[in-house]
Protein backbone atom coordinates (compact mmCIF):
# COMPACT_ATOMS: atom_id res chain seq x y z
CA UNK A 1 0.00 0.00 0.00
CA UNK A 2 2.72 2.58 1.13
CA UNK A 3 4.18 2.08 -2.57
CA UNK A 4 1.15 2.21 -4.05
CA UNK A 5 0.22 5.75 -2.24
CA UNK A 6 4.23 6.52 -3.53
CA UNK A 7 3.41 5.75 -7.19
CA UNK A 8 0.40 7.88 -7.04
CA UNK A 9 1.58 10.83 -5.78
CA UNK A 10 4.70 10.93 -8.28
CA UNK A 11 1.84 10.01 -10.78
CA UNK A 12 0.24 13.20 -9.84
CA UNK A 13 2.84 15.81 -9.82
CA UNK A 14 4.15 14.14 -13.07
CA UNK A 15 0.55 15.06 -14.30
CA UNK A 16 0.43 18.55 -12.80
CA UNK A 17 3.90 19.17 -14.24
CA UNK A 18 2.61 18.25 -17.47
CA UNK A 19 0.15 20.90 -17.00
CA UNK A 20 2.07 23.82 -15.84
CA UNK A 21 4.47 23.38 -19.04
CA UNK A 22 1.33 23.36 -21.42
CA UNK A 23 0.17 26.58 -19.47
CA UNK A 24 3.71 28.02 -19.90
CA UNK A 25 3.34 27.21 -23.61
CA UNK A 26 0.30 29.17 -23.80
CA UNK A 27 1.40 32.20 -22.02
CA UNK A 28 4.40 32.65 -24.43
CA UNK A 29 2.55 32.22 -27.25
CA UNK A 30 0.09 34.51 -26.20
CA UNK A 31 3.15 36.95 -25.41
CA UNK A 32 3.71 36.46 -28.75
CA UNK A 33 0.92 37.27 -30.15
CA UNK A 34 0.34 40.61 -27.99
CA UNK A 35 4.15 41.85 -29.19
CA UNK A 36 3.23 41.57 -32.76
CA UNK A 37 -0.49 43.38 -32.00
CA UNK A 38 1.72 46.38 -29.96
CA UNK A 39 4.23 46.31 -32.99
CA UNK A 40 1.37 46.52 -35.60
CA UNK A 41 -0.13 49.39 -33.71
CA UNK A 42 3.12 51.45 -33.19
CA UNK A 43 3.34 51.23 -36.74
CA UNK A 44 -0.18 52.30 -37.51
CA UNK A 45 0.38 55.04 -35.40
CA UNK A 46 3.49 55.92 -36.95
CA UNK A 47 1.84 56.20 -40.48
CA UNK A 48 -1.19 58.72 -38.52
CA UNK A 49 1.15 60.61 -37.81
CA UNK A 50 3.26 60.86 -40.79
CA UNK A 51 -0.02 60.92 -42.70
CA UNK A 52 -0.86 64.21 -40.25
CA UNK A 53 2.59 65.82 -40.86
CA UNK A 54 2.34 65.74 -44.81
CA UNK A 55 -1.07 67.14 -44.47
CA UNK A 56 -0.16 69.80 -42.91
CA UNK A 57 2.55 70.62 -44.60
CA UNK A 58 0.70 70.37 -47.64
CA UNK A 59 -1.49 72.75 -45.89
CA UNK A 60 0.94 75.29 -45.11
CA UNK A 61 2.35 75.35 -49.12
CA UNK A 62 -0.92 75.76 -50.54
CA UNK A 63 -1.32 78.73 -48.27
CA UNK A 64 2.25 79.70 -49.09
CA UNK A 65 1.06 79.39 -52.89
CA UNK A 66 -2.31 81.30 -52.40
CA UNK A 67 -0.54 84.46 -50.59
CA UNK A 68 2.22 84.31 -53.10
CA UNK A 69 -0.75 84.51 -56.31
CA UNK A 70 -2.63 87.07 -54.03
CA UNK A 71 0.46 89.08 -53.89
CA UNK A 72 0.97 88.87 -57.47
CA UNK A 73 -2.16 89.92 -58.64
CA UNK A 74 -2.17 93.11 -56.09
CA UNK A 75 1.18 93.75 -57.54
CA UNK A 76 0.11 93.48 -61.25
CA UNK A 77 -2.58 96.07 -60.44
CA UNK A 78 -0.84 98.54 -59.07
CA UNK A 79 1.73 97.82 -61.80
CA UNK A 80 -1.20 98.46 -64.21
CA UNK A 81 -2.65 101.48 -62.00
CA UNK A 82 1.27 103.07 -62.55
CA UNK A 83 1.40 102.93 -66.05
CA UNK A 84 -2.14 104.78 -66.11
CA UNK A 85 -0.77 107.43 -64.30
CA UNK A 86 2.51 107.43 -66.22
CA UNK A 87 0.74 107.61 -69.80
CA UNK A 88 -1.16 110.39 -68.23
CA UNK A 89 1.46 112.34 -66.71
CA UNK A 90 3.39 111.88 -70.33
CA UNK A 91 0.64 113.07 -72.46
CA UNK A 92 0.35 116.16 -69.96
CA UNK A 93 4.10 116.66 -70.05
CA UNK A 94 3.74 116.38 -74.45
CA UNK A 95 0.77 118.18 -74.39
CA UNK A 96 2.39 121.04 -72.24
CA UNK A 97 5.69 121.22 -74.15
CA UNK A 98 3.86 121.17 -77.26
CA UNK A 99 2.17 124.19 -75.97
CA UNK A 100 5.28 126.01 -75.02
CA UNK A 101 7.10 125.51 -78.07
CA UNK A 102 4.39 126.90 -80.15
CA UNK A 103 5.27 130.07 -81.86
CA UNK A 104 2.86 133.38 -81.98
CA UNK A 105 1.77 132.94 -86.12
CA UNK A 106 0.38 129.17 -85.26
CA UNK A 107 -1.00 129.56 -81.98
CA UNK A 108 -4.68 128.84 -82.93
CA UNK A 109 -3.38 125.63 -84.29
CA UNK A 110 -1.40 125.11 -81.60
CA UNK A 111 -4.59 125.44 -79.81
CA UNK A 112 -7.04 123.30 -81.84
CA UNK A 113 -4.71 120.51 -82.00
CA UNK A 114 -4.35 120.61 -77.79
CA UNK A 115 -7.95 120.61 -78.03
CA UNK A 116 -8.03 117.36 -80.18
CA UNK A 117 -5.55 115.85 -78.14
CA UNK A 118 -6.78 116.63 -74.56
CA UNK A 119 -10.25 114.95 -76.76
CA UNK A 120 -8.02 111.56 -77.76
CA UNK A 121 -6.40 111.30 -74.33
CA UNK A 122 -9.85 111.35 -72.24
CA UNK A 123 -11.13 109.34 -74.46
CA UNK A 124 -8.11 106.80 -74.17
CA UNK A 125 -8.12 107.50 -70.39
CA UNK A 126 -12.06 106.41 -70.41
CA UNK A 127 -11.18 103.69 -72.54
CA UNK A 128 -8.50 102.42 -69.95
CA UNK A 129 -10.72 102.38 -67.08
CA UNK A 130 -14.07 100.69 -68.70
CA UNK A 131 -11.02 97.98 -69.22
CA UNK A 132 -9.73 98.33 -65.66
CA UNK A 133 -13.81 98.01 -64.45
CA UNK A 134 -13.89 94.54 -66.80
CA UNK A 135 -10.81 93.38 -65.47
CA UNK A 136 -11.81 94.14 -61.76
CA UNK A 137 -15.24 92.79 -62.46
CA UNK A 138 -13.65 89.10 -63.94
CA UNK A 139 -11.61 89.23 -60.60
CA UNK A 140 -14.27 89.58 -58.12
CA UNK A 141 -16.37 87.15 -59.64
CA UNK A 142 -13.51 84.56 -60.11
CA UNK A 143 -12.66 84.80 -56.38
CA UNK A 144 -16.23 84.60 -55.41
CA UNK A 145 -16.25 81.44 -57.29
CA UNK A 146 -13.29 80.35 -55.64
CA UNK A 147 -12.39 81.55 -52.12
CA UNK A 148 -10.18 79.42 -50.65
CA UNK A 149 -7.72 80.67 -53.44
CA UNK A 150 -7.18 83.86 -51.41
CA UNK A 151 -6.33 83.72 -47.71
CA UNK A 152 -8.12 85.49 -44.85
CA UNK A 153 -7.05 88.93 -43.63
CA UNK A 154 -5.12 88.93 -40.08
CA UNK A 155 -6.16 90.39 -37.42
CA UNK A 156 -3.31 92.45 -37.21
CA UNK A 157 -3.54 94.14 -40.78
CA UNK A 158 -7.73 94.58 -40.80
CA UNK A 159 -6.47 96.73 -37.61
CA UNK A 160 -3.81 98.84 -39.42
CA UNK A 161 -6.18 99.60 -42.22
CA UNK A 162 -9.07 100.25 -39.99
CA UNK A 163 -6.75 102.31 -37.88
CA UNK A 164 -6.39 104.75 -40.97
CA UNK A 165 -9.57 104.41 -41.57
CA UNK A 166 -10.67 106.02 -37.93
CA UNK A 167 -7.58 108.60 -38.16
CA UNK A 168 -9.14 109.61 -41.82
CA UNK A 169 -12.63 109.86 -40.27
CA UNK A 170 -11.32 111.71 -36.50
CA UNK A 171 -9.58 114.13 -39.07
CA UNK A 172 -12.59 115.02 -40.94
CA UNK A 173 -14.58 115.28 -37.81
CA UNK A 174 -12.06 118.10 -36.51
CA UNK A 175 -12.65 119.75 -39.62
CA UNK A 176 -15.94 120.37 -39.68
CA UNK A 177 -16.13 121.06 -35.59
CA UNK A 178 -13.66 123.45 -36.57
CA UNK A 179 -15.97 125.33 -39.02
CA UNK A 180 -18.79 125.02 -37.55
CA UNK A 181 -17.18 127.07 -34.06
CA UNK A 182 -15.93 129.48 -36.76
CA UNK A 183 -19.73 129.94 -38.27
CA UNK A 184 -21.04 130.33 -35.02
CA UNK A 185 -18.96 132.86 -33.94
CA UNK A 186 -19.41 134.60 -37.43
CA UNK A 187 -22.74 133.40 -39.52
CA UNK A 188 -21.28 134.84 -42.42
CA UNK A 189 -18.54 132.09 -42.46
CA UNK A 190 -21.21 129.46 -42.99
CA UNK A 191 -20.00 128.69 -46.98
CA UNK A 192 -16.97 127.99 -45.09
CA UNK A 193 -18.71 125.18 -43.75
CA UNK A 194 -20.02 124.07 -46.46
CA UNK A 195 -17.02 123.74 -48.22
CA UNK A 196 -15.22 121.34 -45.59
CA UNK A 197 -17.84 119.01 -45.63
CA UNK A 198 -17.93 119.22 -49.90
CA UNK A 199 -14.50 118.27 -49.36
CA UNK A 200 -15.20 115.27 -47.31
CA UNK A 201 -17.92 114.40 -49.31
CA UNK A 202 -15.76 114.35 -52.32
CA UNK A 203 -13.43 112.02 -51.00
CA UNK A 204 -16.71 109.29 -50.32
CA UNK A 205 -17.74 110.36 -53.41
CA UNK A 206 -14.18 109.26 -55.59
CA UNK A 207 -13.64 106.11 -52.84
CA UNK A 208 -16.52 104.78 -53.64
CA UNK A 209 -17.90 105.55 -57.08
CA UNK A 210 -18.61 102.20 -58.88
CA UNK A 211 -17.51 104.41 -62.43
CA UNK A 212 -13.96 104.84 -61.60
CA UNK A 213 -11.48 101.57 -61.61
CA UNK A 214 -8.75 103.31 -59.61
CA UNK A 215 -9.35 106.69 -56.98
CA UNK A 216 -6.61 109.29 -57.20
CA UNK A 217 -6.28 109.91 -53.99
CA UNK A 218 -5.44 107.55 -50.99
CA UNK A 219 -7.89 108.13 -48.59
CA UNK A 220 -10.46 106.80 -51.98
CA UNK A 221 -8.44 103.71 -52.30
CA UNK A 222 -8.30 103.23 -48.40
CA UNK A 223 -11.71 103.34 -48.10
CA UNK A 224 -12.31 100.22 -50.86
CA UNK A 225 -9.61 98.12 -49.46
CA UNK A 226 -11.45 98.38 -45.89
CA UNK A 227 -14.59 98.16 -47.97
CA UNK A 228 -13.35 94.65 -48.51
CA UNK A 229 -11.97 93.71 -44.95
CA UNK A 230 -14.97 94.49 -42.96
CA UNK A 231 -18.22 95.64 -44.48
CA UNK A 232 -20.04 96.32 -41.51
CA UNK A 233 -17.52 98.40 -39.60
CA UNK A 234 -16.69 100.37 -42.09
CA UNK A 235 -19.99 101.61 -42.65
CA UNK A 236 -20.96 102.12 -39.14
CA UNK A 237 -17.91 104.50 -39.22
CA UNK A 238 -19.04 106.51 -42.30
CA UNK A 239 -22.92 105.64 -41.68
CA UNK A 240 -23.38 106.25 -38.11
CA UNK A 241 -20.17 108.13 -36.56
CA UNK A 242 -19.22 110.28 -39.27
CA UNK A 243 -22.72 111.46 -40.27
CA UNK A 244 -24.02 111.56 -36.47
CA UNK A 245 -21.28 114.04 -36.33
CA UNK A 246 -22.09 116.48 -39.34
CA UNK A 247 -25.40 116.19 -38.62
CA UNK A 248 -25.23 117.74 -35.00
CA UNK A 249 -22.61 120.57 -36.11
CA UNK A 250 -24.38 121.69 -38.73
CA UNK A 251 -24.72 125.21 -39.01
CA UNK A 252 -28.42 126.87 -37.58
CA UNK A 253 -28.68 128.38 -41.29
CA UNK A 254 -28.63 125.32 -42.90
CA UNK A 255 -32.25 124.61 -44.65
CA UNK A 256 -34.15 121.97 -44.88
CA UNK A 257 -33.48 121.06 -48.34
CA UNK A 258 -29.37 121.19 -47.92
CA UNK A 259 -30.38 118.63 -44.59
CA UNK A 260 -31.83 116.50 -46.90
CA UNK A 261 -29.50 116.76 -49.72
CA UNK A 262 -26.38 116.03 -46.93
CA UNK A 263 -28.37 112.38 -45.82
CA UNK A 264 -28.80 111.23 -49.37
CA UNK A 265 -25.20 112.11 -50.10
CA UNK A 266 -24.61 109.97 -46.95
CA UNK A 267 -27.17 107.06 -48.00
CA UNK A 268 -25.79 107.43 -51.39
CA UNK A 269 -22.02 106.23 -50.39
CA UNK A 270 -22.91 103.27 -47.59
CA UNK A 271 -24.60 102.03 -50.76
CA UNK A 272 -21.98 102.12 -53.09
CA UNK A 273 -19.77 101.22 -50.53
CA UNK A 274 -21.98 98.15 -49.76
CA UNK A 275 -22.17 97.48 -53.90
CA UNK A 276 -18.01 97.32 -53.16
CA UNK A 277 -17.69 94.58 -50.91
CA UNK A 278 -20.33 91.96 -53.12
Amino acid sequence: NGAQLVANIICEIAEQSKRAASFSIEAATCAGVLRDKSLALLGYFEKVRNDAEEEAKANEDQQDQEERGAEDRARQEEEQKKKLNEEQQNKEDNNEQDKDHGDAGSEKGSLKEERLNRIKNHTRLNQLNSELLEIQARIKTYVKSRPQIISGVSIRKKEKVFGLIEEMISNAMGSISQAWLETRMDEAKSKLWFKTLEETLDVLKRGTSPDIAVPRSIEARLLRQAALIDIDMLTHMVGTQLRTHVMTFKPKLATTSEEQKLKQDFDNAISHLKALAD
